[in-house]
């Protein structure tokens, strides 16, 4: 059994090993292709019979010149010659990377299987464990449930980064619209005329539907921050009582306490912006801790099972 376990150790740590490798060969190819591609119109730029001569080997493409010229080859044709040797050799680099791409997948999807082989002997070994090593089995009972406290934790603070992100957008859209609304704003009192305060009204309009839905993302927030053991009380509103007054009260006081209005909005807004973005930042400090500690717990346990 611990002959089979290192077995599948070190399968995984391959599979692993060549995951890494795959990820980084993946993003070489694109590069090489997109070379590949440059040196194709370089080629095709020296020779306008490029289409038959890609196909062609190099050597070939070479004989073929000196055989159509008996005396020294012009500048052109030898810039031509360059343009081939260069794309040739990126051709052979790309097939060579998509062949070793294609070998790497090839390991990388036995993981699958791997993993379950090693859980299943995993959970031999800790079945052996259980019988013939109560003490270790009860250390590994304990390890076992703070894994799992911390997989609870994990989840927590997932679902508040995802609530966080939610309000981060909407409080993006909601000042977007409210700095229309204020630019629009100025120009009304300064004379802008109707147009100019429907424009502006629409922006507002807009930011408060959206402040609606901020201020419920906002209560789904302040419950999965409660889960994680922090707390957030926000609410964000635009009265909306001087609506009708700025389109028939139209005038310089008027606009301006509007304006007022919509300085007092995108002041709460910014404040909350810079609270979603200290808040996200703790969760997500937290999120990494308690991964990385998940990770080493595991590590132990599986040592320990591993040595047993």
């Amino acid at each position: 059994m611990n002959q089979t376990m290192e077995q599948l150790t070190q399968a995984l740590a391959q599979i692993n090993h060549s995951e890494k490798r795959l990820s980084s060969l993946t993003r070489d190819l694109s590069d090489l292709i997109s070379k590949r591609d440059d040196a194709l119109l370089r080629l095709k730029k020296e020779n306008k019979d490029v289409e038959k001569i890609a196909g062609v080997s190099f050597q070939s493409f070479v004989a073929t010149l000196f055989n159509n010229r008996q005396e020294k080859l012009e500048k052109e044709e030898l810039e031509a010659i360059e343009a081939k040797r260069v794309y040739d050799t990126i051709v052979f680099e790309v097939e060579s990377l998509q062949d070793e791409i294609s070998e790497l997948k090839k390991q990388v999807s036995q993981k699958h299987q791997v993993q379950a082989d090693y859980l299943q002997a995993l959970e031999e070994k800790k079945s052996e464990i259980a019988l013939k090593n109560p003490s270790l089995w009860t250390r590994l009972e304990s390890l076992e449930n703070k894994k799992r406290s911390l997989e609870s934790d994990i989840k927590e603070l997932s679902e508040a980064i995802g609530a966080s992100n939610a309000v981060k957008r909407k409080t993006g859209s909601a000042l977007n619209e409210l700095k229309d609304a204020k630019n629009l704003g100025v120009w009304d009192m300064m004379g802008g005329g109707l147009l100019v305060t429907m424009a502006k009204r629409d922006h507002m309009s807009t930011a408060q539907n959206i402040i609606n839905e901020l201020n419920y993302s906002l209560k789904t927030l302040s419950k999965e921050l409660s889960d994680v053991n922090m707390t957030m009380t926000s609410n964000i509103d635009i009265a909306n009582y001087m609506g009708f007054a700025d389109y028939f009260f139209d005038g310089f006081f008027m606009d301006m306490m509007v304006q007022d209005k919509i300085n007092g909005a995108l002041d709460k807004l910014s404040r909350l912006d810079r609270n979603i973005d200290e808040t996200s930042r703790k969760l997500k400090s937290q999120l990494k801790f308690s991964e990385e500690e998940k990770k080493s717990l595991i590590n132990e346990m599986d040592e320990m099972i591993l040595k047993a």
